[in-house]
């Protein structure tokens, strides 16, 4: 294998292409911070409205001096508890397995460039750039082997746990490792198309809540109008309140009675 044969691209080939947008920019999106991650599954309006619920609960049985029935009545917060805990550890264990495909990392790359080998930033690389790798090296963009025999590992990739041997033409998925033998490689995609950056795109974009519970309770206390507001009250409350004054005008006299709802 013979690098003299090639020169690779010139800085005005670079600067071109670069200018272009056929850089490999680190194009590989974030996942939620743990941080955030508990608090979405903890802090959210369904879990202050079942707080809120509990606590109403307890103080009920408790101003009435049921301290036992109360804590009996307030169980159902466990399940709104084991269940956030269920959500948050979904996610991280979600998280560590998409986080794996950053595989990677902020490296160096050795290309043919001007008739010299360089070592440049992985991010630097543009499209149709001379690249070569050797055992040990990550393959950063997807690219097309122009010259030499290797083996790489794709099983960050695709699963597959046996090296896969590579040879002239053949393509080279970024993401994948070198395990032996050397290469010169042309740059095929960059940034966002490359292979790495696809898959990754796909799995770990900070995806919205679709939960209908959820949005129900953000409407309800975000886009709730006055009118709405009273329209309700009027209807679950003063309603209730006026057939409860009618009905008590007989109760009083016997001193007996039970309203039922």
């Amino acid at each position: 294998m013979d690098k003299k044969q090639y020169s690779g691209l010139t800085d005005l080939e670079v600067e071109e292409r670069t200018n272009s947008g056929l850089v490999n920019y680190n194009d590989m999106p974030k996942t939620k911070t743990v941080g955030k991650i508990i608090r979405d599954n903890f802090f959210n309006y369904f879990n202050f409205l079942n707080l809120a619920l509990g606590i109403a609960v307890f103080l009920s049985g408790y101003l009435n001096g049921d301290i036992f029935n109360a804590l009996k009545n307030c169980l159902f917060m466990g399940v709104i508890i084991v269940n956030s805990i269920i959500s948050t550890v979904e996610e991280l264990i979600s998280k560590k397995i998409t986080d794996s495909l950053s595989v990677i990392n902020e490296s160096k790359a050795f290309v043919m460039r001007n008739g010299k080998e360089q070592e440049i930033s992985i991010y630097d690389l543009v499209k149709d750039d001379i690249v070569i790798y050797k055992p040990g090296n990550q393959i950063a963009t997807d690219s097309i082997i122009e010259s030499g025999t290797i083996e790489v590992n794709e099983s960050y990739i695709t699963g597959e746990s046996d090296s896969i041997c590579k040879k002239k033409d053949d393509k080279l998925l970024s993401g994948s490792f070198v395990v032996s033998g050397t290469a010169i490689c042309r740059v095929e995609n960059v940034g966002k198309d490359n292979y790495i950056s696809k898959i990754s795109s796909a799995a770990k974009y900070d995806k919205p809540v679709n939960s209908v519970i959820l949005t129900s309770f953000e409407k309800l206390f975000v886009d709730i109008t006055d009118e709405d507001w009273d329209y309700i009250m009027k209807n679950n409350l003063y309603s209730v309140f006026c057939c409860t004054q009618e009905v008590v005008k007989y109760m009083l006299p016997k001193m007996s009675g039970q309203i039922i709802n």
